[in-house]
């Protein structure tokens, strides 16, 4: 999914993204935000709950945000949900490590990039590592130097 930003004429000072997912077994997914060029980029999130062979079996269904001002644990609700059908809750997160139950920051990414490095598209991608399971995003929204609360309402491939 891209987003196509212009007119930024300073430095970028935060970075969040909002979306719509249904998808069974979020421990097989893996979503990453890219800046233009692909550089930099950060996992939202990956490999959900992964403790040796398994993965956090719960599904997403709805509104999940990712922001350094949200106090969200995404490892931890999934750990809450985590059961046949259940379905991780809808909400504010941070960023977390792959493979680890450790929030990062987008921030710390992504703030400070040059207008000349933030205007182009940036592109949300969600791959799933099993071909069993399915999903679909079906809204996105894309916040530069804004922080919204939750919830906000999604407008498909809005970037504000």
């Amino acid at each position: 999914m891209s987003f196509n930003v212009s007119g930024l004429t300073s430095n970028v000072t935060s970075v969040g993204i909002q979306f719509q997912i249904t998808h069974t077994y979020v421990g097989d997914l893996h979503a990453t935000l890219s800046a233009p060029g692909g550089s930099p980029s950060i996992l939202l999130f990956g490999d959900t709950g992964a403790t040796g062979t398994a993965d956090d079996n719960s599904n997403l269904n709805g509104q999940y945000g990712f922001f350094d001002t949200f106090s969200g644990d995404f490892w931890a609700a999934a750990s809450t949900a985590n059961g046949t059908d259940a379905n991780l809750a809808v909400g504010g997160y941070r960023t977390s490590a792959e493979a680890a139950n450790t929030t990062t920051s987008i921030n710390t990414v992504m703030a400070g990039l040059t207008p000349g490095q933030a205007n182009g598209t940036w592109q949300l991608s969600i791959t799933d590592d099993c071909e069993v399971d399915v999903g679909a995003v079906t809204a996105a929204t894309l916040f530069v130097d804004e922080t919204p609360t939750l919830p906000v309402s999604l407008q498909q491939f809005k970037v504000d």
